[in-house]
């Protein structure tokens, strides 16, 4: 600690002043407060770059009042805010990013309908830094890099792997946390019959994001027992004839939920247009018990 009190440096604010701002700081790390003063201590990089977060602005409080809304109803374990990514991955957004995210497309009355089975996210497309384009694919990549495991499997075929890398997901997005309740064992088209008018059927990305991101924040993981059909088509019979759709749940990794890890499950599922999709006797390939419906609230309703 310096002997002298140099103006405009921490040292320079009051005694009284600055143990309460510590505290402050200290309590919102909550259980993972131990872990992170021990890496300020001995983590030299770490430290310097948690104090250019501080010092660029990037972990700015919310001034955004629909924000500031937003988590008072939804509850902060429920929300995904742009300064997450600060807090979580150590993007530093610009300005007109967190700019962008202060209006959000759902209104009060909504998410206070969708507080207990929905999780509010911000996306971003793209990293901070414009060289890599969020999808599916990078995505492994991105959360490793940031101390964030997540492991995403089986891969199907080339197909599949072409899909998951074109789709890419941007502002606020308000998922469903788990799957419909009664929605598997139902074909596609059964299942999309089940959704009311201001849902709709979630995108792959969608659905890897949310899992992704509540866990990371929360611990839990989304749709654990059953995955969630999605809008992301494979199409091996031609450009304009679909035949199977991404499907996508979360689950631990080797059987077991660890410390900042998580299993995302990506593979593909039939749908029950063609006869040859159907197997012998009663089997039906396109109706799944660990396969339901997710949902995606849609903007502006």
């Amino acid at each position: 600690m310096p002997d002298t009190k140099a103006q405009g440096t921490v040292w320079d604010v009051p005694a009284g002043k600055l143990a309460a701002a510590s505290t402050g700081l200290w309590n919102e790390l909550g259980e993972q407060g131990a872990g992170i003063i021990m890496r300020l201590k001995d983590d030299e990089l770490f430290r310097q770059r948690v104090a250019s977060h501080m010092l660029d602005g990037a972990w700015q409080p919310l001034s955004s009042s629909q924000l500031v809304a937003a988590v008072v109803i939804m509850g902060r374990e429920n929300v995904w805010l742009p300064t997450d990514w600060c807090r979580y991955f150590g993007f530093r957004l610009p300005e007109d990013e967190l700019m962008r995210a202060a209006e959000i497309p759902f209104s009060p009355e909504t998410l206070d309908m969708a507080k207990e089975d929905f999780f509010l996210f911000y996306a971003l497309p793209r990293t901070p830094d414009e060289k890599k384009v969020i999808t599916i694919r990078y995505w492994p990549a991105l959360c490793r890099h940031n101390g964030n495991h997540v492991w995403l499997g089986p891969w199907v075929d080339g197909l599949t792997l072409r899909s998951l890398g074109e789709e890419v997901l941007s502002g606020w997005q308000l998922v469903r946390k788990n799957v419909i309740r009664g929605s598997s064992l139902k074909s596609y088209t059964e299942q999309v019959a089940m959704l009311p008018e201001h849902w709709q059927v979630p995108s792959a990305i969608q659905e890897v994001m949310k899992s992704s991101l509540m866990f990371i924040k929360t611990g839990i993981l989304a749709n654990k027992a059953s995955c969630s059909r999605t809008s992301s088509f494979i199409n091996t019979m031609g450009p304009d004839k679909p035949d199977r759709c991404l499907t996508v749940g979360s689950c631990g990794i080797d059987g077991k939920v660890r410390q900042g890890s998580v299993g995302i499950t990506v593979y593909w599922s039939h749908l029950e247009q063609e006869e040859y999709m159907r197997g012998p006797g009663s089997i039906d390939y396109s109706r799944k018990r660990y396969v339901g419906m997710g949902a995606a609230w849609k903007p502006g309703m």
